[in-house]
Order: structure tokens, then C-alpha cells, then sequence
């Protein structure tokens, strides 16, 4: 095995040290290494759980106030986004295949997730998911796993033969989540900020 830093036990190779926005702090080699030797394998759902998953239907955020309503959410995730541009934003890029889809339990919007169906020469007719996330006062509560079941059934009644994301590589509890529900790393995301 070799002796690069980078180099887990399993003989997988953790992704480098990222470049995190300023105020975040870079997970250590150690973290990376902890992260990927905590992925637990999936749970079938209790009769309590399936009730449960029943009952909550996502929807599509369809009116100017359903839309506004996902803000909170969306901006626990997406923390640069600005309230008063929110709706003007979301309007914009529905133009360009964009939907916005929320989980409400109650009253209260409990996770959101942003997704567009799109067709390209390397994966053919595909669900991209752009966000998905649960409020961070409830997680782990089945809220997130409930969105994403909806999100790979629209991907398969649609046609599509691929659901796929990107997630920053500091989003460990994010990774366990996703290993948990079949998704596996594919490739790494390459950007460049221009000016």
C-alpha cells in the first residue's frame, strides 16, 4: 500500500484538503479517514417508519409563497442566498428546467430539495439533484430520506436512468446519508471562479 497521506486504510484515495470558503474550517486527513470508516449499511424500515414515510408527501413548490416558505431551509443550506432575491432567483432558473420541491410535517417545512431533469451525451436522461436538505433542528428523523425516495421516484417515472449530485467533500453526516441511500462516488467536480 503506498505511503501517501492521502491514502485510506481500505486503499481508497481520500479526496485532497479542500479549498473551504473563508469562516469553515478543512476536515483533517484524520476526519476524512474517520468519515469514510463510519458508513453504515442501510436499514430496512420498521411498520412505525413506513407509517410514518406514508403520510408526508413532498410537493413542488408551485406559488410565490410556496416558494418563499422553502427560504429558511434552503438557506440553512445554501447560506449566501438572500431573502429578497429568493423568488426572482427560483423564477429564473425554472426557466432553465429548475424545480423546487418541499416536505411539509404539519405547518412546517421540514426539508427541501432543488432538482432539474436534463439529457447529456455521458449519462443520457438524467434527475440532477442541486440541494437537498432537512432543517438542522430535526435531521435524522427520516425527513431527508422521505424527499429523496420522491426525488428517484420522479427520476424513474420521468425516464430518467440516473439520479446524481455533488456534495462538498467537508459534508461527512451528508456522505453517510447519501452511501446509506445507494448513492456512490462517480467522478470529482472541477470549478474554476471567473471574473
Amino acid at each position: 500500500m503506498s505511503n501517501d497521506k492521502n491514502m485510506h486504510k481500505s486503499g481508497w484515495m481520500l479526496p485532497p484538503r479542500p479549498n473551504v470558503p473563508r469562516g469553515e474550517s478543512k476536515p483533517s486527513n484524520e476526519e476524512l479517514e474517520r468519515q469514510m470508516s463510519v458508513l453504515l449499511p442501510t436499514k430496512s424500515p420498521d411498520k412505525e417508519e413506513l407509517k410514518f414515510m406514508s403520510e408526508l408527501n413532498p410537493k413542488i413548490a408551485e406559488s410565490d409563497d410556496e416558494i418563499e416558505n422553502c427560504f429558511d431551509v434552503m438557506a440553512e443550506l445554501r447560506t449566501h442566498l438572500k431573502r429578497d432575491q429568493f423568488l426572482e432567483t427560483v423564477r429564473e432558473m425554472e426557466k432553465q428546467g429548475f424545480k423546487l420541491a418541499f416536505l411539509k410535517d404539519g405547518e412546517n417545512i421540514v426539508a427541501v430539495a432543488g432538482y432539474r431533469i436534463a439529457t447529456n451525451l455521458f449519462l443520457g436522461k438524467h434527475l440532477y439533484i442541486d440541494d437537498l436538505v432537512t432543517s438542522q433542528n430535526i435531521r435524522s428523523q427520516g425527513y431527508g430520506k422521505i424527499l429523496y425516495n420522491w426525488l428517484r421516484d420522479v427520476a424513474k417515472t420521468t425516464g430518467c436512468s440516473y439520479i446524481h449530485l455533488d456534495s462538498a467533500v467537508h459534508r461527512g453526516d451528508t456522505h453517510r446519508f447519501y452511501f446509506r441511500e445507494g448513492l456512490a462516488i462517480s467522478s470529482f467536480h472541477f470549478r474554476e471562479k471567473l471574473d
